[in-house]
């Protein structure tokens, strides 16, 4: 469309057939890097939805197999090793 109504032409009178080419080039880098990351993201994101069905079925193997009573028995060990201070890192937080 542009070369179609002479713009591209005024263009290259104007600041010249080399440094039109200059500029001409740094777009397709531009173009380039653009279309790569385009595709970089769009492959990670084709990973995730891949992959959410299998990590979403281990998160929940995680949260069925958790036992309240040797998580208890950690936490008592734990602070055992601390010097039988209380191990939480947010002061609201009680045994």
């Amino acid at each position: 469309m542009l070369e179609g109504n002479g713009i591209i032409d005024k263009v290259v009178v104007t600041v010249g057939e080399e440094e039109y080419a200059t500029l001409r080039e740094m777009v397709a880098a531009m173009r380039d890097r653009n279309l790569k990351y385009q595709n970089s993201a769009a492959a990670v994101l084709r990973r995730l939805v891949q992959d959410l069905p299998r990590n979403a079925q281990a998160a929940m193997d995680i949260v069925n197999s958790f036992d309240p009573e040797k998580y208890q028995a950690v936490r008592e060990f734990a602070e055992a090793a601390n010097g039988g201070r209380n191990i939480n890192t947010n002061a609201a937080t009680t045994n």
